[in-house]
């Protein structure tokens, strides 16, 4: 049946990446890693399909090779930002947190700004130990995920830095929350801007 199926879809790249799943939900991972090295082979400027060969070579347990595949990632995505980005996510979703954490510095030189990257910058610092970095850059994510469309991610900002000004095991805790919970109280009294005030009701 496999051997049918290739048949019929042996150029589609589309098509390979749905092979290559097949096969590893059969255990068959030589095939499946066959597969998707045809499919760079036959697309070896797309960035998925480096991330699938990676992911098929770190599956099964030659990291090395993998980590190679997604290294290409900055030369493959443009703009370069979005490519060393892109490294560091599936870096990072790979528990590879200090390499993510060093390709995602380069992707912030490029765009300091870009509140994306600085939640997984974050998020790499949670996972790292480090509340005070995190809740410094989370700040960072508030302040700059102003637009309408990134509402969920504004939200998900003013939920950690509350969770960690509360909870979490930041140096002088107590006193931050209190400062922040002053400046926000200042903002909301002023009523101007508007969204500033809003935001700052919602964090109380």
């Amino acid at each position: 049946l496999a051997a049918y199926i290739e048949a019929r879809v042996a150029k589609p790249p589309k098509s390979l990446l749905l092979l290559l799943d097949f096969y590893n939900l059969n255990d068959e991972g030589e095939r499946a890693l066959d597969v998707a090295e045809r499919v760079v082979a036959l697309r070896p400027r797309s960035a998925d399909a480096r991330v699938a060969l990676g992911e098929q070579l770190y599956q099964m347990n030659r990291i090395d090779d993998a980590l190679a595949q997604w290294a290409t990632l900055p030369k493959l995505v443009r703009p370069v930002h979005r490519g060393h980005a892109k490294h560091a996510e599936v870096l990072s979703e790979h528990g590879r947190t200090t390499d993510a954490v060093a390709a995602l510095k380069i992707a912030l030189k490029l765009e300091p700004e870009e509140p994306r990257y600085l939640r997984l910058r974050a998020m790499l610092a949670e996972e790292q130990r480090r509340p005070a970095l995190a809740l410094e850059l989370w700040g960072q994510v508030r302040t700059l995920a102003s637009g309408r469309e990134h509402e969920l991610l504004r939200d998900e900002a003013r939920t950690r830095i509350v969770e960690l000004l509360v909870g979490g095991s930041i140096p002088q805790r107590r006193s931050q929350l209190e400062a922040a919970e002053r400046e926000a109280q200042a903002v909301l009294d002023a009523g101007t801007p508007l969204a500033d005030a809003i935001e700052a009701g919602r964090l109380l």
